[in-house]
């Protein structure tokens, strides 16, 4: 459905519902180009990403609004990539911020809402620049309409009505160094909540303040015991974390075993198995600062093996290097116990990994006499059995204890 723009409400250059000046596009580019002449000398942000993506809506066709997205076009350290003929805006925005002291280069940025693309072409921006901070005040990167309408993105659809919005989520796909960050507007900000205000009543602003879409993700991943026999469970423990600064929706936790299979009675209610070796679990919400974790049995094979963890959200990460852990997991092959007493050894019967994590007695046989003590099997006995050590000195059994073989 298109808007009948004749008879509406317009606002004309010079001041915007925000109280800031617009100005038309050739004249703000002619600003970006001098900046990005530069970008030779600019950095690309890497680790910890001072980069803090916002989507907001800006609508002046229907009157003032206080929920105009602020910063815009004049505000301090703003390079501002849109306009129009009118200078009525009726657009998405989106907003790119840069605490660091160096200028950040974008690859590209596109959005997707329903069927409709915007940017695939470069048709809106291109050659972007997040300038530095400035005193304290972050660059900021703002990208909206470049002429009447073409980044309407409450229009793209179907628009549902009033009543009953539609369910699209856009998407915008963010690259920096080759490296593409997607992010889902699940908030329906850029499709001003599922429904087009034009066909609403007297009233109806589409306007919407910035809202912020970063979240650095990021798991580890660790295991009990690290060496494990054939056939016998180890517990993998994954944590989740958001370090922020916006919270995260949707985040999913993916693990992936080279070997061995999940113990599917084992499985968190929101977990998930895609084949014995891959697990999904749907975590949900977490806040910044916030952290899930999911704990699951493995059955081990018959040779070493690793478990693999990855999250992702609906959130721009900026910061890739923490999205994903490996946990290498050491089978424990023909282990074979003894005790050494008054000098002497005695061998016992092969070691089973689950047994002997929860041992607490050493059984010795009545024909031997004296002390028994324990012998660091893994370092001068069996070279294949490194470790053992680490879960106490009472290790090595000669008759099996009676707990349960989970480990």
């Amino acid at each position: 459905m298109t808007k009948g723009r004749p008879g509406r409400k317009t606002w004309l250059g010079g001041i915007s519902p925000a109280g800031t000046r617009v100005v038309r596009v050739g004249a703000v580019l002619t600003m970006l180009l001098g900046v990005v002449g530069a970008r030779a000398g600019s950095a690309v942000a890497s680790g910890g990403s001072p980069l803090h993506v916002f989507i907001g809506y800006a609508d002046g066709v229907r009157g003032s609004s206080p929920d105009f997205p602020a910063p815009w076009e004049g505000d301090p350290n703003v390079i501002f990539v849109g306009g129009s003929e009118s200078e009525a805006f009726d657009a998405g925005a989106i907003r790119i911020d840069n605490s660091s002291a160096s200028p950040v280069s974008i690859d590209s940025l596109t959005v997707d809402v329903g069927d409709t693309s915007f940017n695939t072409g470069d048709e809106l921006w291109s050659e972007l620049t997040v300038p530095a901070e400035v005193g304290g005040e972050p660059g900021h990167l703002i990208l909206t309409q470049t002429s009447d309408y073409n980044f309407d993105t409450s229009e793209a659809g179907p628009p549902g009505p009033c009543e009953t919005p539609n369910t699209i989520s856009p998407l915008i796909q963010l690259t920096i160094a080759g490296t593409t960050s997607e992010v889902t507007d699940r908030g329906q900000v850029l499709n001003t909540g599922g429904v087009d205000g034009a066909n609403c009543p007297v009233g109806s602003n589409e306007s919407h303040v910035w809202t912020g879409v970063t979240a650095d993700m990021g798991v580890t991943l660790t295991a009990s015991p690290d060496h494990v026999s054939s056939g016998a469970k180890a517990q993998f423990e994954a944590v989740v974390t958001n370090n922020g600064p916006d919270a995260a929706t949707t985040a999913v936790l993916t693990e992936q075993l080279s070997a061995g299979s999940f113990v599917a009675s084992s499985l968190p209610g929101d977990c998930s198995l895609v084949t014995a070796q891959q697990m999904t679990c749907d975590i949900g919400n977490i806040g910044s600062g916030g952290s899930a974790t999911r704990d699951v049995l493995v059955t081990a094979p018959s040779n070493n093996f690793s478990d693999t963890a990855s999250v992702t959200a609906d959130q721009a990460d900026l910061n890739p290097a923490n999205d994903s852990a490996t946990f290498n997991e050491t089978i424990c092959v023909d282990c074979t116990g003894g005790f050494v007493t008054n000098g002497g050894t005695l061998n016992g019967p092969p070691i089973d990994r689950g047994n002997v994590k929860q041992s607490a007695t050493l059984f010795v046989p009545t024909n031997i006499t004296g002390p028994a003590t324990s012998d660091n099997v893994g370092s001068d006995k069996v070279p294949d059995c490194p470790g053992f050590e680490q879960y106490g000195k009472v290790f090595l059994v000669v008759s099996p204890p009676t707990t349960p073989t989970s480990p």
